[in-house]
């Protein structure tokens, strides 16, 4: 992806960095419904 400007790039990385830490924010979420250990439990259930 090319930009015209460092001001589009820079804008662009802040997006993703950003759209990242949402995502990384959803799994910590996740993590603390389901902690590790009840990882076993949860081995049959199929996961979307």
């Amino acid at each position: 992806m090319f930009f015209n400007d460092d001001a589009s790039e820079s804008a662009y990385h802040m997006t993703l960095l950003r759209n990242e830490s949402k995502i990384m924010l959803y799994d910590k979420k996740m993590l603390d419904r389901y902690p590790a250990k009840d990882e076993e439990n949860l081995q049959g259930v199929p996961m979307f």
